[in-house]
């Protein structure tokens, strides 16, 4: 009989996945916004992303996917990508602030 698999054991799992050219793990970070159980049987996984490289998706969602199907044995990962908008400074960069100097 399988192991039942809980939420927890699943944000477990994922603290344990590190965010591509990163040492600091997916759930640290704050990428993974959601985990919740399917009626499937298996788990979707809501994922923030600010980025546009489709690449680095593709690797957070294969790292999930080795970690939860491989490790846990959950037999159906779905992915949800929620777009977010970059922070004022990735967007524009430095700015001057009134009353400061460029030094």
């Amino acid at each position: 009989m399988a192991r039942q698999v809980s939420t927890e054991d699943i944000r477990a799992a994922l603290g344990r996945v590190s965010y591509p050219g990163y040492t600091t793990d997916l759930v640290t970070l704050g990428i993974i916004e959601e985990v919740a159980p399917t009626a499937a049987g298996g788990f979707a996984i809501t994922i923030r992303h600010a980025g546009d490289k489709e690449a680095t998706l593709k690797q957070v969602a294969s790292r999930i996917h080795e970690a939860l199907a491989h490790t846990l044995g959950v037999g159906k990962v779905e992915f949800k990508v929620h777009k977010i908008e970059a922070a004022l400074g990735e967007q524009n960069g430095p700015m001057r602030l009134a009353g400061t100097r460029w030094g």
